[in-house]
């Protein structure tokens, strides 16, 4: 009887490390899509996983940072984005996710060219919080 008690905890143990670590995957590739999108100056990309109720330190709501965004994409031909020291925490149906973002744009306004080392746009310590909808995750806010 001791053994099958233990067994099944055992079994139920691994079963919830292993839904952990599919959720941290799944975040993982979630920030990397919006990294490319980022890259790729794709607007649609980047805000595909981003709740319409998102809310940010930063002052931005939804419509801000999708204008953020746009504004973003239309003042540079093109953008270099890295994400580095990424870590995810995942806690039932949240997640933190923090990360380094470095990047840099080059092109319009006379900020910055393709033979220089760009305009720099962006490096910091970025923290993104995540909620898990019937539909999956979506990014709800970020701080630094």
């Amino acid at each position: 009887m001791f053994l099958l008690a233990a067994g099944i905890l055992l079994a139920g143990y691994l079963a919830w490390r292993l839904l952990v670590a599919t959720d941290a995957k799944r975040i993982t590739r979630i920030m990397e899509r919006a990294r490319q999108g980022v890259v790729r100056r794709d607007l649609n990309t980047v805000m595909a996983n981003v709740d319409p109720s998102y809310r940010d330190d930063f002052g931005h709501d939804y419509a801000k940072l999708y204008r953020w965004f746009e504004y973003l994409f239309h003042d540079n031909d093109s953008i270099v984005c890295t994400f580095s020291r990424l870590r995810t925490v995942v806690e039932h149906q949240d997640a933190t996710c923090s990360l380094l973002v470095t990047g840099a744009g080059y092109g319009r306004s006379g900020r910055g060219s393709e033979s220089d080392d760009g305009f720099p746009l962006y490096s910091e310590e970025l923290v993104v919080y995540l909620h898990k909808y019937d539909t999956g995750w979506r990014i709800v806010s970020a701080s630094q």
